[in-house]
């Protein structure tokens, strides 16, 4: 008899899902204000799943602990540990707490009251009287955050072991093992 591992690394999944929507957003001009709120979705979780990621593989006590720390946190430990400074207004920070600020507004949803005021005559553009997610999604390049995550997750992993091992953390999804239970079973 043999044993297969099989390890799923959510974090890769989640790129390659803002990957293909980046994609539609590329290709298609219907929906792109749905597209750009999913992609950028998908960009936000995928920080924190691999934050939790590499924390889970650095310290024995993330199992635990980590629904109780938000990204920010995570991230600072994790930075800590490596010896990486953490500068909040300066990329890749600064947009992956953006993003995670979008992500959270998304998450938990409130409806807005957006007041503005025309002139006589005036109106209104397209980008004005939006919420703060909507905001976001318009005024952010998309090409430009995807390589910014990209940026500082591969800054992240290339302070772990794994790096070595593994040089493109995004290159897969899935990674299994197989090997003989017992010695004298092949």
């Amino acid at each position: 008899m043999r044993k297969k591992t099989t390890q799923i690394n959510t974090y890769a999944y989640l790129f390659k899902c803002a990957n293909l929507t980046l994609g539609r957003i590329q290709s298609e001009e219907s929906y792109r204000d749905s597209n750009l709120t999913v992609y950028y979705t998908f960009l936000a979780m995928t920080v924190e799943a691999f934050l939790n990621h590499i924390g889970s593989e650095t310290f024995d006590w993330w199992e635990e602990s980590e629904r109780g720390l938000n990204v920010k946190s995570k991230t600072r430990i994790l930075l800590d540990h490596y010896g990486v400074k953490y500068e909040a207004g300066l990329e890749p920070f600064q947009t992956v707490n953006e993003l995670v600020k979008f992500r959270n507004t998304i998450a938990h949803g409130k409806t807005q009251i957006v007041e503005q005021e025309l002139r006589d005559g005036e109106l209104p553009k397209k980008t004005d009287g939006l919420s703060d997610w909507e905001t976001f999604i318009h005024h952010k390049d998309p090409v430009k955050v995807y390589y910014v995550v990209k940026g500082f997750a591969l800054k992240l992993w290339e302070q772990t072991d794994k790096s070595k091992e593994f040089p493109n953390p995004f290159g897969w999804v899935r990674h299994s093992e197989e090997w003989p239970v017992n010695d004298l079973e092949d």
